[in-house]
């Protein structure tokens, strides 16, 4: 693979077509089923359910629902199921990280939910569902592997992730709200699993980062007064850190 970079030097990873293999069928680790379950109900609570994936080839990802709760006002949606295989193009001086899972996190009213213990397949708001099982498969697809602070445009152009919102990208980042803690777990000795929540950005708040890494990213959401809660909970309509009047006050208090 190219050792290709961006401004801020980091790793691309380009993604073309999926390249051709046979067919495989999903390999399961019950063992790491059931210590994720267990990790999940721990740090986010019950479940009421879970999206199952009735046919799967390759991997089987489901996606748990974990509701609000007094000390947390959003729903989790967490994958099981990618970390079964180890990300094949995991670079050797990142072995350890060579197994993962995936979350995200959505306001009480998303359309999904008809209330806390119910929610259905709706239309209009199952794609955070659908971009987390995308996700999940992506690096198995395509021999390549997703870790803390990749970006992933929806395509070269960044066309919207969804129908209510005008974002186009996906970062990953450490779990938020939770402790440290709840961003690894060992399964057995050499298999660790680690958790990264998706959060979606503009495209010319991924140009920042591209061009001054994550931390700059992060800086320009805290002066843009964009809060945690904004950030990390969906929100399709939030303002764009990055927009022109945002990007060149930044870019003035660089100078």
């Amino acid at each position: 693979m190219d050792d290709e970079r961006t401004e801020g030097g980091d790793r691309i990873y380009r993604y073309g077509e999926t390249p051709e293999r046979s067919f495989e069928l999903p390999e399961m680790d019950s063992e790491a089923l059931e210590k994720i379950e267990k990790h999940y109900e721990h740090h986010f609570g019950k479940s009421p359910g879970v999206y199952h994936e009735i046919l799967s080839e390759l991997l089987h990802i489901d996606v748990h629902v974990f509701p609000p709760t007094p000390e947390r006002a959003c729903y989790v949606l967490a994958t099981t199921g990618m970390s079964d295989r180890p990300m094949p193009g995991t670079p050797p001086e990142n072995a350890e990280l060579a197994h993962a899972e995936l979350l995200i996190y959505l306001p009480p009213d998303w359309p999904l939910f008809k209330n806390t213990w119910e929610f259905t397949r709706d239309d209009a708001g199952y794609w955070p569902v659908a971009a987390l099982k995308f996700l999940a498969r992506m690096p198995h697809e395509y021999g390549s592997f997703l870790s803390w602070g990749h970006t992933i445009p929806n395509g070269p152009d960044a066309a919207p992730i969804g129908e209510s919102t005008k974002m186009g990208c996906w970062c990953l980042l450490s779990p938020a709200f939770v402790p440290e803690e709840a961003a690894s777990l060992e399964i057995r000795p050499g298999k660790n699993v680690h958790f990264f929540q998706i959060v979606p950005l503009y495209r010319e708040e991924m140009g920042i980062k591209l061009k001054h890494r994550m931390e700059g990213l992060l800086g320009l959401l805290e002066k843009a007064k964009i809060s945690h809660e904004q950030f990390f909970i969906l929100n399709p309509s939030r303002p764009n850190a990055a927009a022109p009047r945002g990007l060149f006050g930044w870019l003035k208090r660089r100078t």
